[in-house]
């Protein structure tokens, strides 16, 4: 018994330090994954940690720390249950962390305009008010979140022959179509600026082709409802022990 102890404090001590400072998802500044008093400004992938002063706390917001009030609560990444495996940060919905051991010990990120659902366990586009967003597969194509009733819904939407949906100015453009270039298997994918983050293929209820540029005005980028999903942090070892 105490050797199967042992091996487990072991194994457990593994694979939490093997995701230890874990908090650098891209580029820029960061919530810490143990404080909200303290935030991290990440380049090229190592942390630098700012911690805040007295009675202040990190702001998503203005990206520094800021006096503690009601405006600005004391945001932090809720892994106070066992089997709770993610937890999305408070502040900023496209930011979640791995949970282990009721510990946030990993900080990842959504990108392409995702959110995280924890409820699914995936980075999803989240249909909440009319708008455009580039489809993470193919740069010909873009989601278009529309009203219709009290509801809002995703369309599938398709540029122009020739031409490719900017996500700078969410538009379809026949200009800089070397950004929209055809894999190997002849799917147009967006450029290397845009997150390499897979996602699954979409279903939708409802497709759309946009006819021709002088026909229609340019369209914008929409959000979808599945997308890829994070690597779960799989644990075999602990169903072998007991």
């Amino acid at each position: 018994m105490l050797s199967r102890c042992l091996i487990l404090c072991v194994l457990l001590y593994t694979v939490e330090s093997s995701y230890k400072d874990v908090e650098c998802p891209s580029d820029g500044y960061f919530p810490a994954l143990d404080t909200c008093s303290a935030y991290n400004i990440c380049l090229r992938g190592i942390p630098t940690k700012m911690r805040c002063g007295k009675l202040q706390v990190y702001s998503p917001e203005t990206k520094s720390c800021v006096k503690w009030r009601l405006a600005h609560k004391c945001l932090n990444f809720k892994c106070h249950v066992l089997t709770k495996q993610y937890a999305v940060y408070p502040g900023d919905a496209s930011l979640y962390a791995i949970c282990f051991q009721r510990k946030a010990i990993a900080l990842q990120q959504c990108f392409n305009g995702l959110f995280f659902d924890e409820k699914q366990g995936t980075c999803t586009f989240q249909c909440q008010q009319e708008g455009f967003v580039p489809d993470p597969y193919e740069c010909t194509k873009f989601r278009e979140c529309t009203k219709v009733g009290l509801k809002f819904k995703w369309v599938q939407r398709t540029c122009p022959e020739g031409s490719w949906f900017n996500p700078v100015n969410n538009k379809c453009s026949l200009e800089n179509t070397e950004n929209c270039f055809s894999s190997s298997n002849g799917t147009s994918t967006p450029d290397a600026t845009m997150s390499s983050t897979p996602y699954p293929s979409y279903s939708t209820s409802e497709s759309s082709q946009l006819p021709s540029t002088k026909d229609s005005p340019s369209s914008q980028p929409s959000t979808s409802n599945e997308a890829s999903s994070p690597t779960p942090v799989t644990l075999p070892w602990v169903k072998l022990l007991f």
